[in-house]
């Protein structure tokens, strides 16, 4: 990954009409850019943050093709899949990359051809708690759905089982997307891991769609075009 995109100096401050579409459907009144916010359609990519090597090539082949397709490519950065996604994106070089952080501070690298986007901005990195940032990292999630045409889960693992509460970062993931009539897709395991098998029903039962088969990238895009129609299940031949 090139961090030659320059280092943040000066932010942007959005509100009313210039805040991204959707954005103040969830009560998100101000946040802060750098860079451009790029028009069209939005694709974040997120997922497990110790993913498998298939959800790593994934992950990277994904956003790259997206890329590739003139689609803008959204992630929130997290090491993992986050991170493998924006590496393919940037390598596509052919739009504009959305990176959604739990907040933006001064000094800070960022890659070439992407914007940067928080609800919170600080002075110097050494200003946030432990207690602030998993706040802001709950924040970050919200705004990336929010902003967000169709969100793609790559892979996810959970430990839990039908007695343990499965409160984990990705069912919050399908959760807010639902909240904001964004659709959702996970990609299906095929390595018979079981606590893949058991998250992917989960996100599933919660009512995200299912890509089967990555061998034909349109089906994410039929995906969008056809985001009303709630629970489809999206399979190519």
């Amino acid at each position: 990954m090139q961090f030659d995109g320059g280092r943040i100096r000066a932010v942007a401050v959005l509100s009313g009409n210039l805040l991204p579409k959707n954005v103040k459907r969830y009560n998100i009144n101000t946040i802060y850019a750098y860079g451009e916010i790029p028009k069209g359609i939005i694709v974040s990519i997120t997922g497990d943050r110790k993913p498998s090597e298939t959800g790593k090539k994934n992950a990277y082949a994904v956003a790259k093709a997206l890329c590739d397709k003139g689609y803008v490519v959204a992630t929130g950065g997290a090491k993992g899949i986050d991170r493998l996604a924006l590496s393919g994106a940037l390598d596509s070089g052919k739009c504009r990359v959305v990176l959604v952080t739990p907040f933006i501070a001064l000094g800070s690298k960022v890659p070439k051809n992407t914007t940067v986007i928080s609800e919170f901005f600080v002075e110097d990195v050494s200003m946030v708690s432990s207690r602030d940032f998993s706040a802001m990292l709950a924040k970050r999630n919200m705004l990336l759905d929010a902003i967000s045409d169709v969100i793609v889960i790559v892979e996810a693992k959970t430990e839990c089982d039908d007695w343990i509460p499965c409160d984990w970062d990705m069912k919050h993931h399908v959760l807010y997307g639902l909240k904001m009539d964004v659709p959702i897709a996970v990609i299906k395991p095929n390595d018979g891991d079981p606590k893949k098998i058991k998250a992917y029903n989960i996100l599933i039962k919660e009512g995200a769609y299912s890509i089967d088969d990555l061998s034909d990238i349109e089906s994410i895009i039929k995906l969008i075009l056809n985001k009303n129609e709630k629970h489809d299940v999206i399979t190519t031949p």
